[in-house]
């Protein structure tokens, strides 16, 4: 199974101009800017509402009108700013359906502007609801396993309304993050099929997240038909702009022939592109491809290098096989302790064979078998005999 990209542990971003940001509003602690200038800026869009940020509700936000069912159904022939057929068009609160992008330089031009037929306060731009969506996520994040139940389900639960609601005003970042939330079934149902339909677009217009998102559902079938060679395409274009997940996941596919020629060489470089930038599974895959002199030129002390660097990150299988170098001497001086302890750290995270690599090399050393399992998980990563 290929890797998703998860999304990354965000810093809040301006509700103004999207910079990185760690300035609270005072008010509802609910939106960040990256300084003073940018807050001034936003005050006239934001002060009517900022009492309120914190109690919007599904109601209060916009929604794509994306069925061709839901568009024949409008009361309006066309969008009532540009007067053309509407073009990815937003139903607002007050039931008015306007284009995106009509409605967002509406906002952009007049700063507090209603509806432009009934004069009904604009929800929140897209910037402001992502930004809103983001502190909610990030809240979880941190709260964890030590929140009760009540705010865990909550917090994700109001991220994926904000997220919503900047995805259909045509926030690009939403939809990926937001497609990621149903893919993993966090604050919403598990919906892979959703999550798919959100990454086509970003993925289309170049959004690196979302191609290597959507080239694993491509790959594994998951809201998708299997298309080995879709999500391989996918890949390539997500790896050509040097993300170390979409070169990880094309690594396996020229490794396995599946959606490519096979071509070992090839699938070796691009995990050493991938192990390079310190992406764990392509680490570890690198150290494999040293290891049996898949693609490379056997070096079982370079297998030793990535084992160690993967295994380090938490790698369970690398510490599987970090193990076995220990214990044979394979690539590095033997020392039963230093494997010992791989398999211990491999074991803890429930791997079979390392539990059962324990029970053997225990037998045969009668110095291992004094040892506590706390003390093969504490001390030095790479202890020495």
């Amino acid at each position: 199974m290929a890797s998703i990209s998860k999304r990354p542990q965000a810093r809040e971003t301006c509700a103004q101009c999207g910079d990185p940001a760690d300035l609270w509003c005072g008010g509802c602690l609910m939106l960040a800017y990256c300084g003073k200038e940018c807050q001034a800026k936003h005050w006239p869009t934001h002060h009517s509402i900022c009492g309120e940020m914190s109690s919007l509700s599904e109601a209060d936000l916009p929604c794509s009108v994306t069925e061709p069912a839901e568009v024949d159904k409008l009361q309006e022939d066309c969008c009532a700013i540009c007067l053309c057929d509407f073009e990815s068009p937003v139903k607002l609160p007050c039931s008015h359906v306007f284009c995106c992008g009509c409605l967002n330089k509406t906002r952009e031009a007049n700063r507090g502007a209603g509806c432009p037929l009934c004069r009904a306060r604009l929800p929140p731009g897209p910037q402001v609801l992502y930004g809103i969506a983001l502190n909610y996520h990030n809240r979880a994040d941190k709260a964890g396993g030590m929140a009760p139940d009540s705010l865990r389900e909550y917090l994700p639960k109001r991220a994926v309304e904000m997220y919503k609601g900047a995805a259909c005003q045509g926030h690009t970042q939403a939809m990926v993050n937001l497609g990621l939330c149903y893919f993993e079934g966090r604050g919403s149902h598990r919906d892979a099929q959703a999550a798919a339909d959100l990454w086509e677009g970003p993925a289309e217009t170049g959004h690196v997240a979302a191609q290597v998102n959507l080239g694993v559902c491509y790959f594994d079938g998951i809201g998708r038909t299997k298309d080995c060679k879709r999500a391989t395409d996918l890949w390539a274009m997500a790896a050509a702009s040097g993300d170390p997940g979409a070169q990880c996941n094309l690594g396996v596919s020229y490794t396995k022939g599946m959606g490519v020629v096979k071509d070992t060489s090839k699938a070796a470089n691009l995990f050493e592109a991938a192990a390079m930038q310190g992406h764990i599974d392509g680490q570890h895959n690198l150290a494999l491809c040293y290891d049996e002199g898949s693609g490379v030129e056997r070096n079982t002390q370079k297998a030793v290098k990535w084992y160690i660097a993967a295994a380090k990150q938490g790698h369970p299988l690398a510490q599987l096989n970090l193990g076995v170098c220990f214990e044979l001497g394979r690539g590095v001086a033997a020392s039963p302790v230093a494997a010992m302890k791989q398999y211990a750290r491999a074991a803890a995270q429930g791997i079979e064979q390392a539990q059962s690599n324990m029970r053997a090399l225990s037998m045969r050393s009668n110095n291992l078998k004094v040892l506590q399992p706390s003390q093969l998980l504490e001390g030095d990563f790479i202890p020495v005999a």
